[in-house]
């Protein structure tokens, strides 16, 4: 994705992000032609054509008709993936406690979201491929309203079967769970279930929620009418602080107290 927006970069799919900046909506043809006059690059139609196609395979850009532009949720993403790589420099938000273990405190849910699907995304949190995911929630997670992150996230759902128990069994609860059961298998009402945990490989994710945000998630999974207001409440207003663990006898005892309830 830098590689792309990187000024000093010189690779076709570079050019074609550089020329669509400047030009906001174009044609292969106004690109081919844009290329040769601004860039001094002579590329073949075919060559172009390819990138293009794969550019929107990659989801940064989208096609209208003849005419190409930069996907909106790209740049969004981009902003967003800068911010993540700023934070792992702010050694506040992000404390290495031991050689296996990793303190992580984020602003939000939100947040929340983006850095668990990026670091499954990196196989951050994997230490052995091909692994199941169990999980334990207080309630499951809206997945993300942008198109394209929501299907990022199957994707990475559909490469290991995962497992959810929820402490939750509200409206919203049962709604989520007609997604989340493509994925694997999902157990509403369990009260005794472990809060808050993702187990991965040799991975442990226990994560802090307030109880002010169990609170908000418990009043916006009513579905009532203040509905909109109280999922932005629960979003972006309280953070939360996660806990790495990466140690194979604590992922293998956390893996069985989630079965117990599967």
């Amino acid at each position: 994705m830098l590689f792309l927006a990187n000024p000093g970069e010189k690779s076709t799919k570079n050019l074609l992000m550089r020329s669509l900046a400047a030009l906001q909506k174009a044609s292969a043809v106004q690109l081919h032609h844009f290329i040769k006059k601004e860039f001094s690059r002579s590329l073949s139609y075919q060559a172009i054509r390819q990138s293009l196609l794969e550019l929107i395979d990659d989801g940064a850009i989208v096609r209208n008709g003849k005419l190409y532009s930069i996907r909106p949720s790209w740049i969004a993403e981009l902003k967003e993936t800068v911010r993540v790589l700023e934070k792992s420099q702010e050694k506040a938000d992000m404390r290495i406690i031991d050689k296996h273990t990793t303190q992580v405190d984020l602003k939000n849910l939100g947040e929340l979201g983006h850095f668990i699907l990026l670091s499954l995304e990196q196989e951050y949190f994997d230490l052995q491929k091909g692994k199941d995911i169990y999980v334990s929630l207080s309630h499951l997670w809206i997945p993300f309203s942008d198109r394209y992150k929501r299907e990022r996230t199957r994707q990475v759902f559909l490469k290991n079967t995962t497992h959810c128990v929820v402490r939750g069994k509200s409206m919203g609860d049962r709604l989520l769970k007609r997604w989340y059961k493509q994925f694997g298998t999902v157990k509403l009402g369990v009260k005794n279930a472990p809060r808050d945990y993702i187990v991965h490989a040799d991975c442990v994710i226990q994560m802090f929620f307030p109880d002010e945000l169990i609170k908000a998630m418990t009043k916006a999974y009513r579905m009532r009418f203040s509905i909109l207001q109280d999922i932005s409440e629960m979003t972006y207003d309280y953070p939360i602080q996660l806990v790495i663990t990466r140690n194979a006898a604590i992922a293998e005892q956390m893996r069985e107290e989630i079965k117990k309830h599967i």
